[in-house]
């Protein structure tokens, strides 16, 4: 379960997001054009760290992650589903007009697996989801929250 977080494609898209807001606020002169290792927090404005954050929704075909967190649009028992990342930027200028941002990243999702009312799942999972759903709304079982954080490194070069 645990590497179906940490290999699912939404990471990079993120970490894609958050370096390429880091190379326009260099571009933009923004943040200071100096190498070193900075937290993200700092070099990216909250709102816009939020707005990344939000698109950690995790897709069927990341196995796991998909069946049990998905998207996070809602909430349970346990409270409202949430995604945060914290982590450094190591920032190495190549040339004066070129830089590589790698990003040492902690992701951490905190969401519950709540099937009424929940997401069904495709006609294979609603063999075991519906069942279980049945269950919940007769209040013989219950959400079951769960948290999980991971590291995701990712590297990647940019033109300023």
């Amino acid at each position: 379960m645990y590497q179906s977080f940490v290999n699912a494609k939404a990471n990079e898209s993120v970490a894609s997001l958050i370096c390429s807001n880091i190379a326009v606020r260099m571009s933009l002169g923004e943040i200071a054009k100096k190498g070193g290792v900075f937290d993200i927090q700092k070099l990216v404005p909250a709102d816009e760290l939020r707005e990344f954050v939000s698109m950690l929704r995790y897709s069927k075909k990341d196995g796991a992650a998909g069946n049990l967190a998905g998207n996070f649009t809602s909430g349970s028992d346990f409270g409202k589903d949430t995604r945060s990342v914290t982590g450094k930027a190591h920032i190495k200028f190549l040339t004066n007009k070129s830089v590589q941002i790698k990003l040492v990243l902690n992701i951490t999702v905190n969401d519950a697996i709540d099937l009424c009312p929940g997401q069904p799942g495709d006609k294979d999972e609603q063999l075991l989801t519906v069942p279980l759903s049945r269950l919940e709304k007769s209040g013989m079982a219950g959400d079951i929250g769960f948290s999980v954080s991971y590291p995701y490194t990712y590297t990647e070069l940019k033109k300023l």
